[in-house]
């Protein structure tokens, strides 16, 4: 089983690459797998990171759920 963070993109970088924020530490991940699916990916959206891999963006059923999820961990929104 592979686990993620539950993390937020603060910015795209050329293309394949953005720079996301978890409780306070921003790193730099690739885009690689919503780009293969199709999936757009902007600044403020919420992204599951595994092994510097932005592997799901979370749509907005689950965006009250990943912000509570956020609050608990007390991650910039």
């Amino acid at each position: 089983m592979c686990l993620g963070d539950l993390a937020r993109v603060v910015e795209l970088v050329d293309g394949d690459q953005a720079i996301v924020e978890v409780a306070g530490v921003r790193s730099t991940v690739s885009l690689v797998v919503p780009r293969t699916e199709g999936t757009p990916v902007e600044p403020g959206d919420l992204v599951v990171v595994s092994m510097g891999l932005v592997v799901a963006v979370t749509d907005d059923a689950d965006e009250a759920e990943a912000i509570a999820l956020l609050d608990e961990r007390e991650v910039p929104r």
